[in-house]
């Protein structure tokens, strides 16, 4: 089953528009997630990936590895098939940009492209694969990540 309900406004939205309630709105503090994964210990892509699905995850992985604990080991399967999915939904792409959206039958009826309707189903699967992950805008606003901490010179020397 899905998520049920409207996507929920980014904090900011909320307190521009004057409901913000913490309860509702502020970061938890509670780390979730086994061996997250950091700018220090990018791992690198499967082999069985293909040029631009790969191209794909060194990109994204290293973005999402930049906050503590927004993706960990345990992601890293479902990762790869969202790096598939795009590296699929580019191939399609250029299939039917070469092509046209339509083509003409053997009757001289115009028909839509086949590949065009297999890439929109792709495009859907892979926006799907960005929610879970938090890629898209509004799926950023339901995880909750911990920023990782700077250290700065006054904390080594006084505290």
């Amino acid at each position: 089953m899905g998520k049920r309900g409207i996507p929920p406004q980014p904090e900011a939205v909320a307190r521009q528009k004057g409901y913000y309630r913490p309860s509702r709105h502020g970061q938890s503090n509670e780390h979730i997630g086994v061996n997250p994964i950091s700018t220090q210990n990018i791992p690198q892509p499967p082999e069985d990936l293909g040029a631009d699905a790969a191209v794909f995850w060194n990109r994204m992985i290293y973005e999402m590895s930049s906050l503590e604990g927004w993706i960990t080991t345990l992601d890293l399967a479902a990762f790869g098939l969202m790096c598939e999915s795009f590296a699929e939904c580019k191939a399609l792409k250029c299939s039917w940009k070469k092509a046209g959206r339509t083509f003409t039958d053997r009757n001289g009826t115009i028909k839509p492209n086949p590949v065009y309707k297999m890439w929109q189903d792709q495009e859907r699967q892979l926006k799907a694969w960005m929610q879970e992950f938090g890629i898209t805008p509004s799926a950023r606003t339901r995880i909750n990540v911990i920023q990782p901490k700077v250290k700065d010179e006054f904390d080594e020397c006084y505290l």
